[in-house]
């Protein structure tokens, strides 16, 4: 089976008319709706979140959050909940498209920490969406026993889809 998504930027307008081509996408069958976690874009989770209210199908989901400018209990909360506002909608896209932005707001990412830490987030993102309270110490997570949704998630499996990770040397 082929999915098709879309892939909606600020480039293609103001917020109000991407949520308006994320409806149409939604009307049409497209399978999912990304947007880029990007530092100075709009952001992706306030774009997801409306689009949830504005669609009915569609798949939603960010694409490059990543755990160095969003922390990862950030991360785990915002799907658990936007997944709950759409009815088992989110996907979430973990990793780092590109580092050009984290440099912008002096984030310099290791290119060899890239690939363990976006491991490590998956695997303490899945724990909190599966109700394993804490603690989790990992070399790159923290979290103690109080480290937990107080909510209950829709899904313990969101879809975790892992964003291009750059290589040294190579261009994002």
């Amino acid at each position: 089976m082929v999915r098709v998504g879309i892939r909606l930027m600020d480039d293609l307008g103001t917020p109000r008319n991407l949520i308006r081509l994320a409806a149409a996408a939604d009307r049409l069958g497209f399978h999912s709706v990304l947007f880029p976690h990007d530092t100075f874009r709009y952001h992706a989770w306030t774009m997801t979140g409306a689009e949830a209210q504005a669609t009915e199908r569609i798949h939603l989901m960010p694409v490059g959050t990543n755990p160095w400018s969003t922390d990862p209990s950030e991360i785990a909360t915002y799907a658990a909940t936007l997944d709950l506002i759409s009815g088992g909608r989110a996907m979430l896209g973990l990793g780092l498209h590109t580092d050009e932005f984290l440099r912008w707001v002096g984030i310099d990412v290791n290119p060899a920490h890239i690939v363990p830490a976006v491991r490590e987030t998956a695997a303490a993102i899945r724990a909190v969406w599966r109700g394993d309270n804490g603690p989790f110490q990992g070399e790159h997570i923290h979290w103690s026993e109080k480290a937990f949704l107080r909510f209950q998630p829709l899904r313990p499996n969101i879809p975790i889809y892992i964003s291009h990770i750059p290589h040294p040397g190579v261009a994002g």
